[in-house]
């Protein structure tokens, strides 16, 4: 089998371009890449980084930044330099960044159809293109049919990469977290630490989902629309956009209501309690504070909750909704505490992170049932 493997090895360095060639998905021409590098001009670098500016502001060829990220023998630290500058381009020239995305896209997706790239190898192989396989495997995972996310996808992939011994260790990560994906112990993991989230009690255990207590919190909301626009109005509250221009901590999670059209950032704890006053949302701002954690806990502080991992997709979240509406109409303990109430969607993860380390969860207001309403044993 290490015979196999070394010869495959060979055969897949042999196989390489050499001239640097890769096609644009962008625009389905071929470009050279070998000589083309994204130059930072006036994008701010990390000062913890000890890189020198000169050296950091230019991103190298997509080829070779692939191959240093996805190398388990670059240092954590020279790969995480590399991260930084994608991300410093991301702010400082926006359309160069989606330009390079593109092309590194382009050149994950250039092994589709090599049948060396395609394997499953049972070890690490000194490879670029077997590498490059094992980056495409996880990437046709994060997508999972939903195309449009396909550069986003590359993006969260290489955000990972520099804490990872290698992309084939990073693989093996995914598969393993997405089998573990079914139990709140590791949907618990994955909540991001040092940022706040409501408090709750767990009544009720149910296998697949379960019914919580919540404690009062509150929350700043505004109205859902297309696109980041409703995140980023609250970003820029909760970031010093009101009117005492009061910085706030990030808290967890963002809820999505379908029925009211809102989305709601949790306050900081400090503004939780009765006649606290949290700062002022500017005159035009299209944001409002609301207590009942924006109406999730407005009809009853319990709470029924199913979770699950992955992207929270609309055909997604829309299952889950109705396998958990159809988990309470089977169970003998708790239903709605509202006929018409609709689950809403908790989401606890930045908009980086892969689908094996995100949680989401569905969740809507419950009571007990009335004993006395219910049909008698035979």
């Amino acid at each position: 089998l290490l015979c196999l493997a070394f010869l495959a090895a060979a055969f897949a360095f042999q196989a390489t371009p050499q001239s640097g060639m890769i096609s644009s998905a962008r625009n389905g021409r071929m470009v050279n890449t070998r000589a083309e590098t994204v130059a930072l001009r006036g994008a701010k670098i990390n000062p913890s980084m000890s890189t020198d500016v000169s050296q950091a502001a230019t991103l190298p060829a997509p080829k070779e930044f692939l191959q240093k990220v996805m190398s388990s023998r670059t240092s954590e630290k020279d790969k995480n330099e590399l991260v930084e500058v994608l991300r410093t381009k991301r702010q400082a020239a926006p359309s160069q960044y989606e330009e390079y995305l593109d092309q590194l896209t382009a050149e994950v997706e250039s092994v589709e159809g090599n049948k060396w790239a395609e394997i499953k190898w049972p070890i690490p192989l000194p490879s670029y293109r077997v590498k490059l396989g094992s980056f495409n495997r996880m990437l046709a995972r994060l997508l999972d049919g939903e195309g449009g996310r396909k550069k986003a996808a590359v993006a969260a992939l290489i955000r990972q990469l520099p804490s990872a011994k290698g992309v084939e260790a990073l693989e093996q990560e995914a598969e393993r977290r997405s089998r573990d994906e079914c139990t709140m112990k590791e949907m618990l993991a994955r909540t991001p630490e040092g940022l706040e989230t409501p408090k709750y009690q767990v009544l009720a255990e149910k296998g697949t989902w379960e019914v919580r207590a919540y404690a009062e919190f509150s929350v700043c909301s505004t109205a859902m629309q297309n696109g980041p626009g409703a995140f980023n109005t609250l970003a820029g509250y909760i970031f010093g956009g009101n009117q005492e221009q009061q910085k706030m901590a990030m808290t967890t999670p963002v809820i999505s209501n379908p029925k009211t059209n809102l989305m709601s950032f949790v306050m900081p704890s400090a503004y939780w309690t009765p006649g606290s006053t949290p700062p002022t949302p500017l005159p035009n701002a299209a944001v409002q504070i609301e207590g009942a954690g924006g109406g999730l806990i407005l009809g009853s502080e319990k709470v029924a909750v199913t979770w699950f991992g992955g992207y929270a997709s609309r055909q997604t979240t829309e299952k889950r909704k109705a396998a958990l509406l159809e988990d309470l109409k089977a169970d003998g303990e708790w239903e709605l505490a509202e006929s018409s109430a609709e689950p809403v969607l908790l989401q606890y993860n930045d908009p980086f992170q892969p689908p094996w380390k995100r949680r989401n969860e569905v969740a809507v207001a419950v009571r007990r049932k009335d004993p006395q309403a219910q049909p008698a044993k035979a």
